[in-house]
């Protein structure tokens, strides 16, 4: 039927000449794109898989990167511990060298210790964005040996995510670690040996002997020292009043004192407007203090305008002004320390202000207080293992916050007493601090240990040294270590006893050095070198460098490794990246061949449906010519 509201033909060619441009849309869309699932509206489950991966790629080139920095830093590494082994072999030449009879030892030990520092230089410079694997502090805060590179970023079925590491341990790496009690390659101690392999009865173990001139020491312990009390602190006797403003209204206005720091004489300040302004310059031009906050600035300018130094100004908890010497313990003398501010008055050429505000700013060094820190004495390095046998022994006297001189006496029964030992053998700086201790209470009647009414606190540095701290804050306080003396042993004066330990960073074969470690005709240090002790001791000590070769080339086979690993994940994550970036593309890309086919059947379809439509159209023409 044919009928002129309704033309069916053309609205079925309409409909399909429709859905022709709308695929043809969709594959240009993909040609332009490359892309079959560019939206998640194309493909939901697929877009999600594929977005998910392509994060996850960005990942793994974020760890590539980080095995690249990992890389460098293993190689910085590497290659110190190769030039590190380079020069211990040129040790262990110098070594060799000087076993021979006639050679000038003192020649090859300049150029040994020349060697040393280059370890040190090679072991100080490896290092790789911050990081130093063979120079260590390993008492630092925060340090740990654990070291990691990150290798791996994984996804499980269940969507977590897992970061993997290859994990460095550097405590076996490093050749220093200036912690107390290090244990690097190069500066650890190990044990001398003789040539049987049996620990080796010489050097390192020394006897208290040699000279008895008050202060001496020999090999290590104690030494003359002395400290005093901190700086004085003076503080006034009254605060700001609040409410009670100072007005510098007339330039004939002043506030005036009088400073005298650490014994010097005293020097007087005179605060005017224009150091009030200086000192609280604002946009109103001040004129006025205001609050003891304001007083304190106005009183440090004053103080720099007038030339005095060497004094800190401040608030105390309950807001009064006070003065504090800034000299070091060092530079001032005893008694001296201190400031006094005195004479303090303000006049007012209007007389505006009342009595009561002047009290608000008096400075009375005679109400004030007077506070000093402890005295603290550090005394010589101790530089050990030290041996004692006989009658070997070191005196000392000390006197505490001036109380007299006190002596005090270290052997082998009090350092067997004092560890628990019976060989008579101090091995650290924490078993001299412990033997001190032990002594002191032993021989005097102070107490040690900062309990209540004890006396003294002795404690132990990391560089060896020892300190005595006393108890008292007054101006008296103060503590001596004075007439230390150092006396052989007269009974057994052999020192070839104990075993004894050194690290090739300590190595010196000077005759000084052999003398005192013994190696001398009866032991004794002031007694002529035994070549045969002489020779002994430098091939203990080319044994404690080959040790060290060794434990140099292990770490670098094991930084080689580490190293072989990365180059490996590297590829492996290389060739990771290129396959999920594969398998998204199967995912999601357009096959551009399909979709230009695809393209030019649906161009010729949609020239079909244009035809159809137009024909269609054209039915409707004829019924017309019916009713001409």
């Amino acid at each position: 039927m044919t009928s002129i509201n309704t033309n069916s033909s053309a609205t079925t060619a309409l409909r399909t000449l429709q859905a022709t441009s709308k695929a043809l849309e969709t594959t240009q869309g993909r040609i332009s794109t490359g892309l079959k699932i560019g939206e998640a509206k194309d493909n939901a489950a697929y877009w999600s898989i594929s977005t998910t991966l392509k994060s996850d790629n960005k990942s793994l080139a974020t760890v590539k990167d980080a095995l690249g920095l990992g890389a460098a830093t293993v190689d910085t590494a590497y290659q110190g511990l190769n030039k590190a082994k380079e020069v211990l072999d040129e040790i262990k030449s110098k070594l060799t060298a000087a076993t021979q009879d006639g050679v000038d030892r003192s020649k090859i030990q300049t150029e040994i210790s020349e060697l040393q520092k280059q370890l040190q230089s090679i072991a100080s410079s490896s290092t790789f964005s911050g990081e130093n694997w063979l120079s260590v502090n390993s008492s630092a805060a925060g340090f740990t040996s654990a070291k990691t590179v990150v290798s791996s970023f994984s996804r499980d079925s269940a969507g977590s995510v897992a970061i993997g590491t290859i994990d460095v341990n550097i405590g076996t790496v490093k050749l220093y670690d200036s912690a107390l009690g290090s244990d690097g390659i190069l500066d650890g101690a190990v044990q001398l040996k003789a040539t049987d392999g049996t620990n080796l009865t010489f050097g390192g173990a020394a006897s208290v002997s040699g000279s008895t001139v008050p202060g001496a020491i020999t090999s290590g312990g104690i030494a003359n020292g002395a400290g005093v009390g901190g700086n004085a602190t003076d503080a006034a006797t009254s605060a700001y009043l609040p409410g009670s403003p100072l007005i510098f209204d007339d330039i004939a206005d002043v506030l005036t004192f009088t400073v005298a720091v650490d014994g010097a004489s005293s020097k007087t300040v005179n605060i005017r407007r224009g150091t009030v302004q200086n000192a609280l310059s604002d946009s109103s031009n001040t004129i006025q203090i205001s609050s003891a906050a304001d007083l304190v600035r106005v009183v440090k300018q004053g103080l720099s305008d007038a030339g005095v130094t060497g004094v800190a100004v401040s608030l105390d908890a309950s807001g009064f002004l006070s003065y504090t010497s800034t000299a070091s313990l060092s530079t001032t003398a005893m008694g001296t320390r201190g400031v006094v501010v005195a004479g303090a008055a303000f006049t007012n050429t209007a007389g505006a202000e009342t009595t009561s505000t002047v009290l608000g700013t008096v400075f009375d060094a005679a109400g004030g207080s007077t506070t000093y820190a402890s005295a603290v004495a550090k005394t010589g390095m101790f530089t050990g293992p030290m041996l004692f046998t006989g009658d070997a022994k070191i005196e000392f006297s000390i006197n505490v916050d001036g109380a007299g001189a006190v002596p005090v006496t270290i052997n082998k029964a009090k350092i067997d007493a004092a560890l628990g030992t019976t060989d008579g053998k101090i091995n650290s700086v924490a078993e001299m601090q412990q033997v001190i201790i032990s002594a002191i209470e032993v021989d005097t009647a102070l107490e040690v240990g900062f309990a209540s009414g004890d006396d003294l606190l002795v404690g132990a540095l990391s560089d060896g040294s020892i300190t005595f701290t006393s108890r008292g804050t007054g101006a008296t306080s103060a503590v001596a270590v004075t007439a230390t003396t150092v006396t052989q042993d007269t009974t057994s004066p052999v020192v070839v006893t104990g075993t004894s330990s050194i690290g090739v960073s300590t190595i010196d074969i000077t005759d000084a050095t052999m003398k005192a470690r013994g190696a001398t005709t009866d032991g004794l240090p002031g007694s002529a070198l035994d070549g045969a002790k002489v020779r002994t001791a430098i091939t203990a000590y080319i044994t404690v460098v080959n040790e060290a070769i060794n434990k140099v080339t292990t770490a670098a086979s094991t930084l080689g490794a580490i190293a072989k690993r990365i180059d490996l994940q590297t590829t492996f994550v290389d060739t990771l990246m290129d396959t999920i970036e594969k398998g998204v593309g199967n995912l999601i890309d357009a096959d551009l061949s399909e979709e230009s086919t695809r393209l030019q059947a649906l161009q010729t379809k949609q020239q079909l449906g244009v035809q159809a439509l137009s024909i269609a159209n054209q039915s409707t023409q004829q019924i017309l010519r019916l009713f001409q």
